[in-house]
């Protein structure tokens, strides 16, 4: 890879790292301030001792996606393994399974919880797929 391919894949990495960690952090605060009826001042000063752990899942996610955005050029087959890993990868991110506080998780017990893991789903199929097109457009 020549330098510029590399700059490339730090931008590629910095955007989706950044948009997973923003993600994240605005479905805690929808999460508990919608939803669970906090208030905004003590649910804003818990996330920020959270923010840490949401910014390095979402920056080991993103690294993870971007190695797979580059590595699915072969097959058919192996283009939609890659995505499948990556939308994954990002669908972790954007939950916080595995590693989040299990009340901030959400389960698949009502329908809105549904709602949302559909949600995270089509999110991370939309990036996925602009990540894959800016990686494919962008290296060669």
């Amino acid at each position: 890879m020549k330098r510029r391919d590399w700059v490339r894949a730090a931008c590629l990495w910095g955007w989706t790292s950044s948009a997973l960690t923003v993600a994240r952090l605005a479905v805690l605060v929808i999460l508990e301030v919608k939803l669970r009826g906090r208030a905004p001042d003590v649910v804003l000063w818990d996330i920020s001792h959270q923010a840490d752990q949401a910014a390095l899942h979402a920056a080991v996610a993103a690294l993870f996606m971007v190695a797979l955005a580059s590595a699915g050029d072969g097959s058919r087959i192996k283009a939609r393994l890659t995505a499948l890993l990556a939308i994954a990868a990002s669908v972790s991110a954007l939950s916080g399974w595995p590693g989040g506080e299990v009340h901030q998780v959400p389960g698949l017990d009502s329908t809105r919880n549904q709602l949302g893991w559909a949600l995270f789903i089509l999110t991370s199929f939309a990036l996925v797929q602009l990540q894959r097109w800016l990686s494919l457009n962008d290296w060669r």
